[in-house]
């Protein structure tokens, strides 16, 4: 059944209305100085408003309905015997949707009453549409700002090289989301905490590592923990209120953890590589004097061995005959000396082989050590170029992320 507001100070008008209009619900008012109040109780479809009243105006009343929030988009239709094209003119100023004068058909009251509740009907229709359409909107948008800085966090994620820098970005990231957090990474000895709001507690360092196992994610309250293997973010105002952010922030933030979880691993494997580097540099440069020097050695213990050797068969060979040994005697002697000095020959042989192995070790380890260090430089030069990107950055997330 629609609802009509009527306010009118003629009594008589009033009564008949309410005869002739049965299939309606109507309230009446003589005077308006409650009106606004009444109509808030009665939440009417239309009212009827008389412009002359006692105390007020028609006009003035209209001013404050469209003036209320709430009221403002309830139609109103004028009736009154004044027909003058002023108060016409006046009527719509006021925002008056129609205008009847007395005296009145009621039939076309009936009719103007049934096409103002139609069009009200409509226009709430669309209006909760638009509504709806443009929450849609704000919504979609929302959520492409927010998946731009998240393209944008894992871009900046590439240009740091610190575990403690890349925990104060996930950090910057959070709060553009308006989420208080805490960034746990862990270490090969503990973890690293790092709170949105200072210093972690001792009870949020204790979840971050107690909850780090129970799967991805872990949820209690109006807080919710989210794993992968290098990190774990406890973030302590889930909006469980907000079915809608709730989900959006569990679909966003999985993806951009992953990243920052492969990020870690990389970061440790181009750590690990340039302390690999150092520890075989220094490994090498240790060793390779060492093999030089044994090279050299061997060489010239081999070479005078094999000198000695020669020179004591020479001499023996002259001296034996002026020693009075008999033959069998000599040729023993002999025998054995050229038996020694041929040994003495193939260890020099030998010696020489190893001298030339060594050489050949200390080359390879040269070789080791120029690959070694183009791969820390290599490593090092990305580091570089990340820093000088990130330091030409301001380390803030822009609001206006644009999408391609």
């Amino acid at each position: 059944m629609i609802r009509v507001y009527v306010i009118d100070d003629d009594q008589i008008f009033l009564t008949a209305l309410q005869g002739y209009l049965k299939d309606y619900d109507i309230q009446t008012d003589q005077d308006g100085r409650n009106a606004l109040a009444d109509i808030r109780l009665f939440q009417p479809n239309v009212i009827l408003l008389d412009i002359n009243l006692p105390g007020t105006s028609g006009f003035e009343i209209c001013r404050a309905i469209r003036a209320d929030e709430h009221l403002k988009h309830i139609p109103v239709l004028f009736i009154s015997a004044e027909q003058d094209l002023e108060t016409k003119i006046k009527s719509i100023e006021v925002g008056a949707e129609d205008f009847l004068v007395k005296p009145i058909q009621y039939e076309l009251l009936s009719a103007k009453i049934r096409l103002l509740h139609y069009n009200f009907e409509q226009l709430q229709a669309y209006r909760a549409e638009h509504s709806s359409a443009q929450e849609i909107a704000i919504e979609a948008m929302r959520s492409s700002s927010e998946l731009g800085q998240a393209m944008l966090f894992v871009e900046r994620c590439q240009q740091i090289d610190n575990e403690q820098g890349l925990a104060q970005e996930l950090v910057n990231f959070c709060h553009y989301l308006n989420l208080h957090v805490v960034v746990g990474i862990k270490l090969q000895h503990g973890w690293l905490c790092t709170s949105s709001q200072g210093v972690a507690t001792p009870i949020e360092q204790d979840v971050i590592v107690s909850a780090h196992e129970r799967g991805r994610f872990v949820d209690f309250g109006a807080r919710t923990q989210i794993n992968y293997q290098q990190i774990s973010l406890l973030i302590k105002n889930m909006p469980v209120n907000e079915p809608e952010r709730y989900g959006r922030i569990k679909d966003t933030l999985p993806p951009v953890l992953s990243a920052f979880d492969v990020r870690l691993i990389n970061l440790r494997e181009s750590q690990a590589i340039l302390t690999q580097t150092l520890l075989m540099n220094r490994s090498i440069e240790t060793v390779q004097p060492i093999l030089d020097t044994l090279a050299q050695r061997i060489g010239h213990l081999t070479r005078a061995n094999k000198e000695t050797a020669t020179n004591l068969l020479e001499e023996m060979s002259l001296r034996l005959p002026k020693l009075g040994l008999d033959d069998d005697q000599e040729e023993f002697i002999m025998a054995a000396l050229e038996t020694s000095s041929g040994i003495a020959s193939d260890l020099c042989d030998e010696g020489e082989q190893i001298k030339q192995h060594m050489e050949k070790i200390t080359l390879v380890l040269q070789g080791i050590m120029t690959r070694q260090k183009q791969l820390s430089d290599a490593v090092l030069d990305k580091q570089n170029q990340a820093s000088k990107v990130s330091s030409s950055d301001d380390g803030t997330f822009a609001s206006d992320v644009e999408l391609f």
